[in-house]
């Protein structure tokens, strides 16, 4: 559990900025479930992550520790090398700080120690990942709400059984937590509050609502922009873009989804890139533009047979 707590800890403590983009913990656990390569083998597995998220640093951590003594190994992978040290202190919070420091020198990232925790409260969330793992569940989901039943401000919580509630196309149990965390979220001012309404935005399109999701993507493009979050003003297009062919509004679909790879594009995010290319050859397709839709589905296999990303190409009829 520390190391998922240690992972949520350094995140927020490098805000996102114009030059430097830091992902967050579903999407990290989300590289580490597609990558395909054992999680023990530490330099394959960055190497991999180099190659299918465009990534340009990859942090490494070993730690070690007795009451009062924590030591942290760290390594620090780029495309080209890597270099490592020891941090050895006696609580876990300056760790992070020592780290985060470190890491802040070397990318010119933001530096902001005002959400470091000298405790994290992240044992619950540890088995409920291992639980989705494995595929229960229904377990995972049940060791969320007890994380949020006892900690209503833990957001990293929130956002994964509200994206488990999505996966399950739970749509009015996501938009009922979804506005919990907003609530909890705003008054201690998260700085990923965006998250949420796009989730919110995401469920209520799901269920048919197009007035309230538009209401709450709008607020999410907002904050996602005064954030510097291109992952998500990425999605966030995205999900204009669903809006769009929901009402039968082709053109501004397209637009949205371009503007999408975009976003996707200036951070080199190859699996970001593909999907937003699944969703033109469908658009395309529904519109039987043939030209531009060959292009993009030979653009699309270009993507995956380079990164080796799994995602398949889809079916054409005819071909």
């Amino acid at each position: 559990w520390v190391r998922l707590g240690m992972m949520d800890q350094l995140i927020q403590s490098l805000p996102l900025s114009s030059n430097v983009q830091v992902f967050d913990v579903p999407y990290v656990l989300h590289l580490l479930q597609v990558s395909g390569v054992d999680t023990n083998n530490r330099v394959q597995l960055a190497t991999r992550i180099f190659e299918i998220s465009g990534s340009s640093l990859v942090v490494d951590l070993e730690l070690s520790c007795s009451v009062n003594d924590y030591r942290l190994l760290y390594r620090l992978f780029t495309p080209t090398d890597q270099s490592s040290g020891v941090i050895m202190e006696n609580q876990l919070d300056k760790v992070v700080e020592n780290l985060a420091t470190i890491i802040a020198t070397k990318t010119d990232a933001r530096l902001d120690l005002s959400h470091l925790n000298a405790e994290f409260n992240s044992s619950l969330i540890a088995e409920a990942v291992e639980k989705g793992n494995q595929g229960q569940t229904e377990a995972a989901i049940a060791l969320l709400n007890t994380a949020v039943t006892i900690e209503p401000d833990n957001f990293l919580a929130y956002q994964l059984l509200i994206e488990a509630a999505h996966y399950q196309h739970d749509w009015l149990g996501a938009i009922s937590n979804a506005k919990k965390v907003i609530a909890v979220a705003e008054q201690h001012q998260y700085a990923r509050t965006y998250v949420f309404y796009y989730l919110l935005a995401s469920a209520e399109l799901a269920q048919g609502d197009i007035e309230q999701a538009r209401h709450y993507l709008f607020v999410a493009q907002e904050l996602a922009e005064e954030a510097f979050d291109s992952l998500y003003q990425a999605y966030i297009a995205s999900l204009w873009g669903d809006i769009a062919v929901k009402t039968g509004a082709l053109q501004t679909a397209e637009m949205s989804y371009q503007r999408a790879m975009k976003h996707h594009q200036s951070i080199a995010c190859p699996i970001g890139v593909s999907l937003v290319h699944r969703k033109l050859i469908e658009l395309y397709s529904s519109q039987k533009r043939n030209d531009v839709l060959m292009e993009q589905r030979r653009q699309l296999k270009e993507l995956v047979e380079k990164h080796k990303l799994p995602i398949e190409l889809p079916t054409l009829v005819g071909n």
